[in-house]
């Protein structure tokens, strides 16, 4: 990873072999709005992927006192706004992967920025997986109170 706190930049690359995992993922924070609906899984004999990507728009919420601008702004997440990775896998493998993701990460009173993360990748021999997180903002309505 290179860069700084503000903005990243990253290169990996990465080998495996004999390996098999899978994940399911269906949560929902009813106090934040916060959600995460995701499938995947893999099976690999060998194979290798590589990834680039960049993040940038760091929000730096701390866990002890989730405040922001002095205390101006609650943060309910550390969370960088703003990233896009997109990886290439090859080898003797299989792989399916889909997430989405809903996160509060500053919260002005009624009105806030979540970010959305996106995930959709897939390979059978060769493949990529693309992830995208972006910033929204949500107004709370006066009946969630």
């Amino acid at each position: 990873m290179l860069g700084t706190d503000k903005f990243n930049g990253y290169a990996k690359v990465n080998a495996t072999a004999l390996s098999a995992g899978g994940y399911a993922n269906l949560n929902y924070k009813a106090s934040s709005g916060d959600f995460d609906i995701g499938l995947g899984g893999k099976a690999a004999v060998a194979g290798a992927s590589g990834s680039l990507g960049f993040s940038i728009l760091d929000v730096p919420g701390t866990e002890d006192s989730k405040e922001y601008a002095v205390g101006k702004v609650k943060v309910t997440n550390k969370a960088f706004l703003l990233g896009l990775g997109v990886t290439g896998k090859s080898g003797i493998s299989a792989s399916a992967d889909f997430d989405f993701s809903n996160t509060k990460v500053l919260d002005f009173g009624k009105i806030n920025v979540n970010t959305i993360h996106f995930k959709l990748g897939g390979s059978f021999g060769v493949g990529a997986d693309v992830e995208l997180t972006i910033p929204i903002l949500t107004i709370d309505m006066p009946w969630e109170d």
